[in-house]
């Protein structure tokens, strides 16, 4: 009963943690910025593709709960979307130094470019 009621109201006001993961699923923005601030991955449930990243919004930090994608791995995802002006298909990820085929093929059903 403690428990419904736990999700109810992190349902009501936007946000919720799965019990197994350290995964906030977001609904609006105040829920984001509250969850962002508490370290957690975070998916966006707005835009309708639940744990998929856009890559060219993503922050580092969204972008490390992807398979195989670190701090240094993201940072450099951040650095060269900003020197190129974005991507413009998740194959661009080959550019980035230390993601090859291994690492695009485990993330490619978790991205998208928008």
């Amino acid at each position: 009963m403690l428990v419904s009621l736990f999700f109810a109201a992190a349902v009501g006001i936007g946000f919720y943690a799965h019990p197994a993961q350290r995964t906030v699923y977001v609904s609006d923005p105040a829920a984001r910025s509250a969850a962002e601030r508490s370290g957690v991955d975070i998916v966006d449930m707005k835009n309708g593709s639940l744990g998929v990243v856009d890559i060219n919004s993503a922050s580092a930090s969204e972008l490390t709960s992807l398979s195989d994608i670190g701090e240094v791995k993201a940072a450099a995802i951040v650095e060269l979307r900003d020197e190129v002006g974005g991507f413009k298909s998740p194959e661009d990820l080959l550019c980035v130094s230390g993601i090859g085929t291994g690492t695009l093929d485990a993330i490619r059903d978790f991205v998208t470019v928008r």
